[in-house]
């Protein structure tokens, strides 16, 4: 769950059009490499002093490794919150190699295929 808060005196609006809306965008990084960004639009507009929780899917890179990943809050088309008391999240994390699909074979009597 991220918390995004509106300390501001107006609104973080996330409601079409887009341009200037307010959004999540996450961004993972090994070394020198960064994977493309993906942005997730806020569930809703966020009045100034509200707070709104929001649940996310990250897309996770497809190279194994260790990666920093950072969600920050950015403005379509406009500021990138870095001012101080905006810092992104950012956290350290492992991405593991996909574990290899093993079929399965139905115990016998249980009713499956042979």
């Amino acid at each position: 769950m991220v918390f995004a808060i509106d300390a501001g005196i107006s609104s973080a609006e996330s409601a079409l059009p887009r341009t200037y809306t307010v959004q999540l965008v996450t961004r993972w990084r090994r070394g020198e490499v960064d994977v493309p960004p993906q942005v997730i639009p806020l569930r809703r507009d966020v009045p100034a002093g509200d707070t709104v929780v929001q649940a996310l899917a990250l897309r996770v890179p497809t190279e194994p490794g260790d990666y920093t990943v950072e969600i920050a809050l950015e403005q379509d088309g406009g500021t990138h919150f870095t001012a101080p008391g905006n810092a992104p999240l950012r956290l350290q994390l492992p991405v593991l190699p996909k574990a290899p699909r093993t079929p399965t074979t139905p115990a016998p009597g249980s009713g499956g295929a042979p």
